[in-house]
This record gives structure tokens, sequence and C-alpha cells, in this order.
């Protein structure tokens, strides 16, 4: 019979994977195994990597497999601090109560979730296991917090001082109307990142203080907050750097600016993420001066044009300015303009400089930070669904969620009125918003009866009039259905690359087979 291993006694595996004890581990491997000659710094090192494997890192429960291998593992383990600072609070609270004895005084990163946690493991049992160790908080999510027990989660954090906490996120659900949420700097002296769900922080005093703010909800609707207030925060936000405001609604966005208020200007900032109504969009991007730097990313759900929220003013999207290369869709599920300061449209979304402006049909999210895109990710989309082929065979035009006409569909390029004398061109400060575009791609499933050479035509001859340069692009990529004979598609192609050519170094048609070529 073969002899026991340790690895054989640590199975079979428990279900709660938050709650391990090596049971029935009385040795560590044999004398001369190789892995015993690891280094324990070098060991530790591997149980951290390991830990932060998970997506996103705090929410890795696997790691705890590796104090199930052998007892030389789970001794390393649980000598190692850092190995129990991020804690994630679910499913009862042994894990909460080891981990914080095993930090032994690093810094914490607590992850909550109550609506996991069994009904005698809410926030009334939580809180006392924390209070004691809040000197140590770094980082403290409370996601997703049960109706009742919001009021519980806000005595917590007004209750206390957190000496070192620099991040904490908030979310309260649905159903929960807008509460304050208040923070002063005096008992929040070292905070630079606040993510609120359902909760009002724009009354609290650590803004100035700040260097990222997500303030969402799930749907644009309940209590509003009023524009002219919003303004006077936005005004002490002088080192914020990372903007985001989902789903809010904003009242009073008709009433022009007062004189008393300046444009705010955000000359620290390096991401911007604005996801409202279209009007409320547009005010905002009238008061505000974004620096052409910063990483925009725009989106409108109530309306089928991006035109609809573009400011009046448009230096306050210089980046529009400087775009180089763009790329444009124009689908029935979703339309998206995006622009950088790349090379070519591969590294589109690689560079320092981007702007993504899209619209979408109006839908709930499930998770009011569900449609913002991470720190490390700039593209928001919020298609409805996979599209069919019959998706794909409408395009914009015939499509009643995002109705957006061809003679529209330039106007992230083109910022003057249709039509426009010389003199009016000659008068304006900048009037083609991306002057130094080298590189474009049309995505839009366009066919040869849309009309859509011709619109092509009229934006080229007038960026080259306007712009006085006789090659006004270095390529110009545009996607056509192939319908029809083969024969046709080619004559069309040629011709549109023809009548092209004089304006651009590279034209190309891309053939895009429709449902009916295909059949």
């Amino acid at each position: 019979m073969r002899p026991t291993s340790p690895c054989d006694r640590a199975k079979p595996l428990q279900p709660d994977h938050e709650n391990i004890e090596p049971r029935g581990m009385h040795t560590s491997l044999k004398p001369g195994a190789p892995i015993n000659d690891i280094p324990i710094e070098l060991l530790s090192e591997i149980f951290l990597y390991a830990k932060a494997s998970g997506r996103p890192p705090i929410y890795n429960a696997r790691w705890h497999h590796i104090l199930r291998v052998c007892r030389h593992w789970f001794v390393v383990a649980t000598g190692t601090p850092r190995l129990w600072s991020r804690i994630l609070v679910r499913k009862g609270l042994n894990n909460l109560r080891n981990s914080l004895v095993r930090s032994q005084g690093v810094p914490l990163d607590i992850c909550l979730l109550p609506y996991g946690i069994p009904r005698d493991s809410s926030l009334t049992f939580v809180v006392p296991i924390i209070t004691p160790h809040i000197h140590r908080l770094q980082r403290i999510q409370l996601d997703i917090i049960p109706e009742n027990q919001v009021t519980e989660a806000l005595a917590f954090l007004q209750a206390h001082s957190f000496p070192i906490l620099q991040a904490l996120t908030a979310c309260a659900t649905r159903t929960d109307p807008k509460q304050p949420l208040q923070l002063e700097p005096d008992r929040f002296p070292s905070l630079r990142e606040l993510r609120v769900a359902h909760l009002d922080v724009f009354s609290a005093a650590v803004t100035p203080q700040l260097t990222t703010l997500n303030v969402a909800t799930y749907d644009g609707r309940g209590t509003s907050f009023d524009l002219d207030a919003l303004l006077d925060v936005f005004m002490t936000l002088q080192n914020i750097e990372d903007l985001t405001l989902s789903r809010i609604a904003v009242s009073n966005t008709t009433t022009p600016r007062p004189p008393r208020y300046p444009r705010v200007e955000l000359v620290k900032l390096r991401s911007l993420t604005l996801v409202l109504h279209a009007p409320v969009l547009k005010r905002l991007l009238d008061d505000f001066i974004i620096p052409p730097s910063a990483k925009v990313t725009l989106q409108s759900f109530d309306s089928g044009i991006i035109d609809s929220y573009l400011p009046d003013d448009k230096s306050s999207l210089p980046i529009l300015s400087k775009v180089t290369v763009a790329r444009m869709h124009a689908l029935a599920h979703e339309h998206f303009f995006e622009g950088s300061l790349a090379s070519s449209e591969d590294d589109l979304m690689l560079a320092d400089s981007y702007v993504h402006l899209s619209v979408a049909p109006r839908e709930g999210a499930r998770h009011p930070f569900s449609s913002i895109p991470p720190p490390d990710h700039s593209q928001v989309h919020a298609p409805s669904g996979s599209p069919s082929r019959q998706d794909l065979a409408e395009f914009v035009p015939r499509n009643g969620e995002l109705a957006s006409p061809l003679d529209r569909i330039f106007t992230p390029f083109d910022a003057t009125p249709h039509p426009m004398t010389w003199e009016a061109a000659q008068a304006c400060l900048n009037p083609i918003m991306c002057p130094e575009l080298r590189r474009l791609r049309l995505v839009g499933n366009w066919r040869w009866t849309d009309n859509v050479p011709d619109r092509i035509m009229s934006f080229l001859n007038k960026r080259r009039e306007i712009l006085e340069e006789e090659v006004v692009l270095e390529e110009l990529s545009i996607d056509m259905y192939h319908e029809g004979w083969h024969g046709y598609f080619e004559e069309r192609k040629k011709m549109l690359e023809d009548a092209m050519s004089p304006f651009v170094a590279r034209a190309v048609v891309v053939a895009d087979w429709s449902p009916e070529a295909l059949e």
C-alpha cells in the first residue's frame, strides 16, 4: 500500500475556502525535497504573488489552498503578515479574525460584502471586530450595502478617525435614498480615493485633498443634485486626477452659468469619465476646462447622436484638436468615436492622450460602477446585447434607439455648421475639431444607396478648403456592405477610391458582407 503523503492528507478540500486550518498535517515535506531548499523569504514572495493573481486580487480566495500542502508551507504563510493584510469578509467572520491576528500590525485592505454575510455576521458583528484596528485601515470597501445596514455603515464611518485611510468605497443599494456622507479632513487626513454610490459626498469637506472621485447611481433617477452646488464642489478639486460621474441626476442645467462662476479648470486631471444625460453632459463640458493630455470618456445614455452633448466652446475638449488617429463606429447596437495621438489604429487606445465619445440605449445597470472602466482601461461601451445578423444589417438611421443621420456622422471632425461660408470659416479660431487627424477608419455597414460617397467627398472637400492642404488625410478606410454581384461592388469601390485619392494618400474601401449577400 502506497504511504500517504502530506499532500494526500490535504484532500478533500473544504467548501469554505476562507476558513481553512491545516487538520491532519503533522510532518513537513520529506528531508531533501527540492522545494525545501527555497528560502523562506522567496517562498513568502511566491505566496504573495499567488494571492495577487486574482481578478481583482482582493477577491482571490483560492490562495488559501497553499496552506493545505504541508505544515512547512502553512508556517511560512501564517508567518508572513503582508499575506493577511488584504481581507475579504463574506461567509462568516473566521477569516476576518484570523487575518487581523496574522497581519501583525501591517496596513489593512478590507472588503466587506454585507449582502453575502449570514445574518449573524452583519455589520453589527463586524464593526466591533474591525474597530480596534481602525488605525491600520489603509483601504476599506463597503460593497452593495443592504438598505437596513446603510445607517449603521454611515455611523461607523462618522464615529471614528481613520489616520492612514487612503481609499474608501461605499456603495449603497438601489432602493436606499440619497444620504450624506460626512468626511472631515481632521478625521480622514490621508484620504485620497473616494468611490460612492447613492450617497451624497458633494458636501464632504475632504474634496480638496482627493485625487480620485467616483460618484455613481444605477439609473440616473432619484434625488437630483443642483448644478450650481456641484460646480462649487468641482472648484475645490485642485488635486483631482481621476474624476468619474456616472448616471447621477442633475437639476438646473438649463440656466446659464452666473458670472460669478469661472470655468472649472482641472489642471491635474489625467482621466475623466462622464456617463450622463446629454443636457447634463453638455452643460458640464461647457463649464469644464480639460487638460489636452487627459484621457476622456464621455457617454450619453438618452441621446442617439454624439454631437447632442458636445460643448459649444470646442476648447473645452482640447484633445480633439490634437487627435492624429481616429475610429468611428456607427452601428445599430453602438455608436462611438475614439481618437488619440497614436501613430496607427493598432495603438489607438495605448496612447497617453485618448478620447472616447459614445451613445447607448438607456438601460439600468446591475451595479452602479459596472459601466465605468477600471483605471487602466479607457474605453466605455454599453451595447444592448450581442448583435445578430439582422442587427448588423440595419445601419444607424434605421434604428430607433440610435438614430444618427449621415449628415451628422462627421460631427467629431467638424465644428462648423453646414453650409459655412469661407468668411465664417476664417473667423473661427478652430474650424476643424481634429486638424491634426491623419488616419481615419469609418465602420458603419453602409450601403451604396445611403449616399455615403457624396457625404465623404463633401467632408474631404471642406477639410481641404479650411486647412488649405492638398492631402488632408494619410489614410481613410471605409467599411461598406458587399451587396449584389461582385463586379458591381468592385466597380463602385474603385470609383470611390479614385474619387478620394486626390485628398487622401491611401484610400481603402473594405468589403463588409451583408446577410443578403451571404444567403
